[in-house]
């Protein structure tokens, strides 16, 4: 399906879109799914058509329909199938895929949605409860800080989403997890700790101090290229400059957030790939789906 679904959506023919969509209304779930995925990527989309398709009962299906929906017009019914994929999704993994979609349109209960879901009790499993905190990081105000906080985990992704967030109430923080991840490492062998690295790149990410090691011992690190791994370094950076970093705002790499600072990094030739999703998704959330 995927040599099929990329010769569709990249044919310059303006008669694929009318092909796949009446493709559509007899296809299975599974080809269903890449088919919605074709009138996304072509965007040529009628979001009354793709409403149709919850019918077919599969997440697949759902979460397909959900992703191309933002894409479609008019996005007044686009929000409506929204929230009747969330209301009646029978699996999270679709609830938080239409809630993405949700909040890249701009729909005002889409934050409200994703508070709800990282403050309930029990809070979701770990792949969703980091789904939903990296839509707050990437799309979220200040003021969601304490709750951020209180939903970060000892684990790489989470020191990163704290990174993208960029307030300087994570800081301390990610010092603590630098300092655990760095008895982790003590304790599983002579290599930076996954989480170590994270929560320097993260303290980079907010603050932009160009922090480097003087190595002490034999690594697989660029200390020259990369952030400080030192908690002592970050600590005693951080007590004489925390001061400049306002509790109302959010930072990237020491200024005050603004999506120019996400374009910045989408046109910069040396941002990583593995980012670039994000960087994506953070400027949807700024100015709508990319058309």
């Amino acid at each position: 399906h995927a040599a099929m679904a990329d010769a569709l959506a990249l044919a310059p023919s303006r008669e694929i879109a009318p092909l796949v969509t009446e493709l559509l209304r007899e296809s299975p779930p599974p080809l269903a799914s890449v088919l919605i995925d074709v009138l996304r990527r072509r965007r040529e989309i009628d979001a009354a058509t793709v409403t149709q398709l919850a019918a077919h009962g599969s997440s697949g299906a759902a979460q397909a329909t959900a992703r191309a929906l933002p894409h479609a017009v008019p996005s007044e019914l686009a929000v409506s199938a929204l929230e009747s994929i969330i209301d009646e999704a029978q699996d999270d993994g679709t609830r938080l895929t239409a809630t993405t979609s949700l909040l890249v349109l701009g729909d005002r209960v889409a934050l409200r949605r994703i508070r709800g879901e990282l403050g309930a009790a029990p809070p979701p499993g770990p792949p969703v409860r980091q789904g939903y905190l990296r839509l707050l990081a990437l799309g979220g105000s200040a003021d969601d800080v304490e709750l951020v906080r209180a939903t970060l985990e000892d684990s790489p992704r989470d020191a990163d989403l704290a990174g993208w967030y960029g307030h300087r109430q994570l800081i301390d923080w990610l010092l603590a997890a630098l300092a655990r991840a760095r008895g982790l490492r003590e304790i599983a062998g002579p290599r930076p700790h996954p989480l170590e690295v994270a929560a320097a790149a993260a303290l980079h990410r907010i603050t932009g101090a160009p922090l480097r090691d003087q190595p002490t011992e034999q690594l697989p690190y660029d200390f020259e290229q990369q952030p400080a791994l030192s908690v002592r370094t970050w600590s005693r950076w951080w007590k004489d400059h925390g001061s400049d970093f306002d509790r109302q705002l959010r930072y990237r790499f020491g200024e005050p957030y603004t999506p120019e600072a996400t374009i910045a990094e989408l046109l910069d030739d040396a941002t990583p790939r593995r980012i670039r999703t994000d960087l994506a998704l953070e400027l949807d959330c700024a100015f709508g789906p990319s058309r």
